[in-house]
């Protein structure tokens, strides 16, 4: 599944190629995934200007030159295509200068047309600690009025935007903090270095256009991978030999060291 530094890729390289494009012609094979009648979106979109494409979390969003703008969601993962050919199409946008852009996801992806003054999922995502100017204190101070587990209140993404299970056993084991910390009771040190570490790693993602098994528009693959703990259960600790373990935290499986990362 496609996470922030994923999304914030793709939409880096879309912003340079689809601004001032003109969409020609709409088709979609997958109309459940639209939040209108394929009819209805055509209408709003045929004859319609992109002007501007930027991420939120694991959403991304392109504007449209009479301030409406589509809301893209790759779901459970897909891909994103500009000006080449693909097999399987969930929507498909071709421009006046006969160039293409090529939605495709597996299942659960969205292709919302939403009205400038229409309310949308993406009003309701949390702090995108990449593409927005939270600090430090900003951070903290957030943490300390969550009741959660570090990990679910990471993983939630009305509160924190574009985190998800790739990535997250990593960040995690980097700032050397269990997933069952509650949020709240980490150590003002603790909440630095995760600060800390969750920007270094998508920054350093996004320079390696993502993970290694997803695809950029060009369907060219990112170079990044999480192999310090992540899905290495029995496997020794990078740092300090004890074998990493597989545990149930909540709805979710973590992967951590149990020497490295105790239990707040």
């Amino acid at each position: 599944m496609p996470e922030c530094p994923e999304i914030a890729s793709l939409a880096k390289q879309l912003d340079k190629v689809l601004p001032g494009k003109t969409i020609s012609k709409v088709e979609n094979h997958q109309e459940k995934s639209l939040n209108m009648t394929l009819k209805d979106l055509r209408k709003q979109l045929i004859s319609n200007e992109i002007v501007a494409v930027n991420a939120k979390g694991k959403w991304l969003r392109v504007s449209m030159q009479n301030g409406d703008y589509l809301a893209l969601n790759l779901g459970m993962g897909g891909e994103i295509y500009y000006a080449l050919d693909h097999p399987k199409v969930n929507t498909k946008l071709t421009f006046k200068d006969q160039s293409t852009l090529i939605i495709s996801f597996w299942w659960f992806g969205h292709v919302d047309y939403v009205k400038k003054d229409q309310h949308h999922t993406i009003d309701e995502l949390g702090y995108d600690l990449i593409k927005e100017d939270v600090t430090f204190e900003d951070f903290y101070q957030f943490l300390q009025t969550q009741r959660g587990r570090v990990k679910n209140v990471l993983l939630d993404q009305r509160k924190i935007a574009g985190i998800g299970n790739y990535y997250i056993h990593d960040i995690l084991f980097n700032a050397r903090i269990h997933p069952l910390s509650k949020a709240r009771d980490l150590k003002h040190s603790d909440v630095k270095k995760l600060y800390q570490v969750i920007k270094r790693t998508f920054e350093e993602a996004i320079s390696c256009r993502g993970s290694f098994y997803e695809q950029d528009i060009y369907g060219k693959k990112g170079t990044y991978k999480a192999n310090k703990v992540a899905y290495k259960e029995g496997e020794a600790c990078p740092s300090c030999q004890t074998n990493i373990i597989k545990m149930k935290t909540g709805s979710t499986t973590s992967y951590l060291c149990p020497s490295c990362q105790k239990l707040a």
